[in-house]
């Protein structure tokens, strides 16, 4: 039987979720650091990362009744890492989930002027195809989500599985410079690699 080749996107994120300095942020919380950041078991929940100067913002958050509304803790999250970065140098990335609350979180940070450099959102639990990089991903279909988040390198990486079933594998949505999301190709959007131990991109959930 095959040797299943490791990504070097489940490198990284396996060594920074395991790392004692990174930073855990539950369910229905928000944190800002210069230290990684990690989050699990996102289902409809929306994941924001904002980044810049070499920190970090990460969120959790649904919007079931007793959750707070999106424009209060983007607000509290821009307002934290604006503290310790100029607004000017932050763009962003969303994670999700069910689709109107992330189109809520796009559209405030929009209004923001914040550049959104990153997406992923697979319509949990709809059964919709999931859309990564604006590519149309049909191998995912309402996954569980986790991510990290690695302030330094503006990265972000997140893991999807079937909730009880199979994984569909690890994604860079983000990494180091901006590149605005009207000049991503299809040819463009699935990252490869030269180190002929990592899996082609061909593994990638787009391809």
């Amino acid at each position: 039987m095959p040797t299943k080749k490791i990504t070097e996107e489940e490198i990284v994120f396996q060594r920074i979720r395991s790392d004692k300095s990174t930073i855990n942020v539950a369910y229905l919380s928000h944190k800002v650091s210069n230290n990684p950041l990690f989050s699990e078991s996102y289902k409809d929940c929306v994941g924001t990362i904002i980044m810049g100067g070499g920190f970090a913002a990460l969120s959790h958050y649904s919007d079931y009744s007793y959750a707070p509304e999106p424009k209060k803790y983007l607000n509290e999250m821009i307002k934290e890492i604006s503290d310790l970065t100029p607004v000017d140098e932050l763009t962003a990335a969303i994670i999700g989930g069910k689709e109107d609350h992330f189109n809520k979180n796009k559209e405030i940070l929009a209004d923001t002027g914040i550049p959104i450099v990153g997406v992923y959102l697979d319509y949990y639990p709809n059964g919709k195809p999931a859309v990564l990089f604006g590519l149309i991903c049909k191998k995912i279909v309402g996954a569980v989500k986790s991510v990290v988040v690695i302030p330094s390198m503006r990265e972000v990486i997140i893991y999807c599985r079937k909730e009880n079933g199979p994984s569909f594998g690890y994604n860079r949505i983000y990494s180091g410079h901006y590149v605005s999301q009207s000049t991503v190709k299809s040819t463009e959007s699935c990252p490869t690699s030269n180190n002929p131990n990592l899996a082609p991109a061909s593994s990638h959930p787009c391809a």
